[in-house]
């Protein structure tokens, strides 16, 4: 197949969607929208918790570098995880975080005494890159409790 590349706002990511033309055609609408969804209520965050996979969450004060870099990991993982994020200061208390983080969360059916529900990145700031994100995330979103697929 020939390579394709898909260009958002700048950056270059490897097209990663069907050959087809019917799907080409889905895949790209599918890109067009944000691979984040953003969540401005208590209420909608509980609902955009994944409860059978791993949630990302990024609680920001502002758009940022790092709110930047965010979207770009979402966008290199979109459809492997769910991203959320927020800049309202209610969903930030309700879940607890710090501004400016990223959280992993895992949905019940994963929690377990051997390892915590969420995981917050702490080494977060101006200078987290993408890849940075990425590898953090390969890292982190690995339970110990395994899930059952049907492949």
């Amino acid at each position: 197949w020939p390579t394709m590349k898909v260009f958002r706002k700048g950056r270059i990511f490897e097209y990663k969607g069907p050959r087809e033309h019917s799907g080409i055609v889905e895949h790209m609408k599918d890109l067009a929208r944000p691979p984040s969804k953003s969540v401005s209520t208590v209420g909608e965050f509980k609902n955009g918790l994944d409860r059978s996979d791993t949630t990302i969450i990024g609680f920001f004060t502002n758009k940022s570098n790092l709110y930047d870099e965010y979207m770009e990991t979402a966008q290199h993982l979109r459809g492997i995880f769910t991203f959320l994020h927020t800049f309202n200061d209610d969903v930030l208390a309700h879940y607890g975080a710090k501004p400016n983080t990223i959280v992993v969360h895992q949905p019940e059916i994963f929690h377990s005494e051997h390892e915590p529900s969420s995981y917050e990145f702490s080494r977060v700031n101006i200078h987290t890159t993408n890849k940075i994100l990425r590898n953090e995330l390969s890292l982190i979103t690995m339970s110990v409790i395994g899930k059952r697929t049907g492949e």
